[in-house]
């Protein structure tokens, strides 16, 4: 059995709204992936530089 139009429209409408939100959550999870890289490299410099200045507590 065919789909009415109102059918059609519906669907495509959850389609297009379903694909919005699996960018938006692509985009937070490659933000969140990003946010962790640079406090891991803030980390790493963070303790290079408390060597640096700091060597008695190496």
């Amino acid at each position: 059995m065919p789909l009415t139009d109102e059918e059609v429209a519906t669907t495509t409408r959850r389609a297009r709204v379903m694909g919005n939100l699996l960018k938006k959550a692509e985009a937070a999870s490659d933000f969140l992936e990003l946010k962790a890289t640079v406090l891991d490299l803030c980390r790493v410099v963070n303790a290079q530089v408390q060597a640096e200045n700091f060597p008695e507590y190496d």
